[in-house]
Protein backbone atom coordinates (compact mmCIF):
# COMPACT_ATOMS: atom_id res chain seq x y z
CA UNK A 1 0.00 0.00 0.00
CA UNK A 2 0.82 3.52 -0.74
CA UNK A 3 -0.50 6.13 0.38
CA UNK A 4 0.06 9.91 -0.80
CA UNK A 5 -0.35 13.64 0.40
CA UNK A 6 0.23 16.79 -0.12
CA UNK A 7 -0.93 20.22 1.46
CA UNK A 8 -0.25 21.92 -2.23
CA UNK A 9 -0.90 20.56 -5.73
CA UNK A 10 1.45 18.51 -7.08
CA UNK A 11 1.47 16.46 -10.59
CA UNK A 12 4.70 14.23 -11.22
CA UNK A 13 5.63 10.61 -11.34
CA UNK A 14 6.35 8.33 -8.51
CA UNK A 15 9.07 6.05 -9.29
CA UNK A 16 9.50 2.39 -8.00
CA UNK A 17 13.04 1.55 -6.75
CA UNK A 18 14.88 -1.27 -8.25
CA UNK A 19 16.99 -4.31 -6.40
CA UNK A 20 20.28 -2.34 -7.47
CA UNK A 21 22.24 -4.55 -5.57
CA UNK A 22 21.00 -6.90 -8.20
CA UNK A 23 21.18 -4.79 -11.14
CA UNK A 24 23.82 -2.65 -10.85
CA UNK A 25 26.32 -4.57 -8.60
CA UNK A 26 25.40 -8.34 -9.87
CA UNK A 27 25.05 -9.27 -6.20
CA UNK A 28 23.07 -12.06 -5.54
CA UNK A 29 21.60 -10.99 -2.48
CA UNK A 30 21.53 -7.59 -0.33
CA UNK A 31 24.07 -8.22 2.22
CA UNK A 32 23.32 -6.70 5.36
CA UNK A 33 27.06 -6.85 6.82
CA UNK A 34 28.33 -4.73 3.75
CA UNK A 35 26.44 -1.66 3.85
CA UNK A 36 23.22 -2.84 2.66
CA UNK A 37 22.06 -0.53 0.01
CA UNK A 38 18.91 0.92 0.80
CA UNK A 39 16.44 0.19 -1.48
CA UNK A 40 12.75 0.47 -1.11
CA UNK A 41 9.53 -0.35 -2.64
CA UNK A 42 11.39 -2.50 -5.33
CA UNK A 43 9.81 -3.75 -8.64
CA UNK A 44 11.27 -6.13 -10.30
CA UNK A 45 12.07 -5.98 -14.63
CA UNK A 46 10.01 -8.52 -15.84
CA UNK A 47 7.68 -8.99 -13.01
CA UNK A 48 3.82 -8.31 -14.18
CA UNK A 49 1.75 -5.77 -10.33
CA UNK A 50 -1.72 -5.28 -9.92
CA UNK A 51 -2.18 -1.87 -9.51
CA UNK A 52 -5.13 0.15 -8.16
CA UNK A 53 -4.43 3.67 -8.66
CA UNK A 54 -7.35 5.23 -5.78
CA UNK A 55 -9.69 3.59 -3.17
CA UNK A 56 -11.99 1.52 -5.09
CA UNK A 57 -10.23 2.16 -8.64
CA UNK A 58 -10.20 -1.04 -11.00
CA UNK A 59 -7.28 -2.91 -10.94
CA UNK A 60 -4.98 -2.57 -13.49
CA UNK A 61 -1.50 -4.75 -14.82
CA UNK A 62 1.32 -2.47 -14.87
CA UNK A 63 5.11 -4.63 -15.64
CA UNK A 64 8.09 -3.79 -13.24
CA UNK A 65 10.04 -1.26 -15.87
CA UNK A 66 6.80 0.39 -16.20
CA UNK A 67 6.78 1.01 -12.46
CA UNK A 68 10.37 2.00 -12.35
CA UNK A 69 10.08 4.13 -15.21
CA UNK A 70 7.68 5.98 -12.80
CA UNK A 71 3.76 6.31 -12.40
CA UNK A 72 1.38 9.47 -13.17
CA UNK A 73 0.20 10.80 -10.10
CA UNK A 74 -1.72 14.23 -9.25
CA UNK A 75 -2.92 15.24 -5.72
CA UNK A 76 -5.60 18.14 -5.44
CA UNK A 77 -3.33 19.72 -2.47
CA UNK A 78 -6.03 20.07 0.05
CA UNK A 79 -4.66 17.20 2.14
CA UNK A 80 -6.94 14.84 1.06
CA UNK A 81 -4.69 11.14 0.78
CA UNK A 82 -4.49 9.00 -2.62
CA UNK A 83 -4.36 5.52 -1.69
CA UNK A 84 -2.57 2.99 -3.67
CA UNK A 85 -2.06 -0.93 -3.61
CA UNK A 86 0.63 -2.83 -5.33
CA UNK A 87 0.10 -6.85 -5.64
CA UNK A 88 2.63 -8.96 -7.66
CA UNK A 89 0.75 -10.49 -9.76
CA UNK A 90 1.29 -14.53 -10.16
CA UNK A 91 2.73 -15.12 -13.59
Amino acid sequence: HLLLTSRAPWHGAVKFDRPRHRDLFRLPVDYPRINQFPEWFTAAAGQAYRVRLGAGAAPQIRTGEALIAGESCALPGDGAVVWWTIETRAK
